[in-house]
This record gives structure tokens, C-alpha cells and sequence, in this order.
């Protein structure tokens, strides 16, 4: 669970959660699965991979929030847990 993922830091990790919101900053985008992005998991993608890789894929990026999903990836700390994507089988929307 997105709740659980700093404790997996360092590790390959499938990680499920709904996503709260949809922040592009700089050359990223965010989606956070929590208010306070220091402390809740995030995932990061950056904004040419958006457009070159998942949005041919059919993963409309920006209309993620409130969506539940599953994230494959390495759990980093980066002021809080995140697993950066840089393809679209990194990322399922669920149901």
C-alpha cells in the first residue's frame, strides 16, 4: 500500500494506492497520494516521458487524480518515499 512504501526504501517494490493529486513542477510531474508530500509516497515522471511514452500508451497523466493505480519501481527517499516512472509498464490504472 501507498501508506506502507517508506518503509521499502532502496527496494523493487508494487505499490497501490488512489492518487490525491496531479502536480507538474519544472520538467516532473507529481502524483501525490497525500497531502503532505514530505512524509506521503509519490511518484515522479518526467514531462517528455509523458508525452513521448505513456500518453501513446493511453495513460492520460493529468487525469490520474482520484484514480487508483499500481506502481512498479525502486522506492527512493526523496523527502519522502518515491518511485520514479519512466515507462508505461510501470504504471496500471485500476479499476
Amino acid at each position: 500500500a501507498a501508506e506502507e512504501a517508506g518503509r521499502a526504501i532502496g527496494s523493487f517494490q508494487v505499490v497501490r494506492g488512489r492518487i490525491l493529486r496531479v502536480d507538474p513542477v519544472g520538467d516532473y510531474v507529481y502524483l501525490n497520494f497525500g497531502e503532505d508530500w514530505w512524509e506521503d509516497f509519490t511518484l515522479r515522471l518526467r514531462r517528455a516521458d509523458v508525452r513521448e511514452r505513456f500518453e501513446p500508451a493511453g495513460i492520460r497523466v493529468a487525469e490520474l487524480a482520484g484514480r487508483r493505480v499500481e506502481a512498479r519501481g525502486v522506492v527512493l527517499e526523496a523527502g519522502g518515499p518515491l518511485i520514479d516512472l519512466s515507462h508505461p509498464e510501470q504504471l496500471g490504472v485500476l479499476p
